[in-house]
């Protein structure tokens, strides 16, 4: 799962700004017979547990919790406080599991904030079931829509290398790139952030180019596209920007593509002193 830290500031509800807002969404631990998030975990397999646990923990932070539960905790068992169980899940409202959406979808991959909407909902469904919420809370908390991936469009050369990847690792879902072993074998995971980079700083040694990063690749990508004449909201949503301002601060064209632009407009004056212009 992606990791990413959460702040005061970058949570839903705020514990300086709106005290008793955070309040609200804070209560003392119920029994785990009683505690939706508890009830839900305790029917899912050891591996699925830990990775709900840890989404739970995550997205009851992202709500505020995680700063209330540190200032009632003693130092010696802040490490230990699971934030999920102060959360008081059975509180949720639309306007918060809509918020927490909003806020999933800026901060992980697809993938893992549908991961995290699938726990949230199955939590938001315990607490109706134990009578903790009532069917039109539930309903309308549990209504938000799944987080949508970008489509991705291949041509040319492009097209031809992902072809003879995929001809090598096979069709089976999963990640697109993969680690190879010493040996040529192929293991179906994802590649870590650290295993990309030293990739490519292995490539950029054998061609003795300067170092680089796969941001700078994000950054060709959008130069290039730029270039080549694509106007910059398409570029925008290809890159998966908000807004075209974001997307502009990936250019790097310099002073040619300026110029170019300029020869684009044309003024008809009849020069004094070289003729028709």
């Amino acid at each position: 799962m992606d990791r990413h830290a959460v702040t005061p500031d970058s949570a839903i509800v705020g514990t300086e700004s709106s005290p008793a807002s955070t309040t609200a969404l804070v209560r003392a631990p119920l029994p785990a017979d009683r505690h939706p998030a508890l009830v839900y975990l305790a029917q899912l397999s050891p591996g699925s547990r830990r990775t709900m646990r840890t989404a739970l923990n995550t997205i009851a932070e992202l709500l505020g919790v995680a700063p209330v539960v540190q200032e009632t905790s003693s130092v010696r068992r802040r490490p230990a406080v699971e934030t999920l169980r102060y959360c008081d899940w059975a509180s949720l409202r639309y306007q918060h599991t809509l918020a927490l959406r909003t806020l999933l979808a800026e901060r992980y991959k697809p993938a893992t904030a549908n991961k995290m909407l699938a726990a949230l909902r199955r939590v938001l469904l315990e607490a109706r079931r134990l009578g903790l919420m009532s069917p039109d809370d539930y309903a309308q908390a549990a209504d938000i829509a799944a987080i949508k991936g970008s489509t991705t469009y291949l041509d040319g050369g492009a097209a031809a290398a992902i072809a003879d990847w995929l001809a090598v690792r096979g069709a089976i879902a999963g990640p697109l790139l993969c680690p190879v072993n010493k040996a040529g074998k192929i293991t179906i995971r994802r590649l870590s952030d650290q295993a990309v980079l030293g990739a490519l700083q292995k490539r950029a040694t054998q061609a003795t180019v300067k170092g680089f990063s796969p941001h700078d690749l994000r950054r060709t990508f959008i130069s290039d596209l730029l270039d080549a004449g694509a106007d910059i909201a398409t570029v925008q949503r290809m890159a998966g920007h908000a807004s075209p301002e974001t997307t502009s601060r990936y250019d790097r064209r310099g002073e040619a593509t300026k110029r170019r632009a300029a020869s684009l407009l044309h003024l008809a004056y009849d020069s004094r002193t070289g003729g028709a212009q």
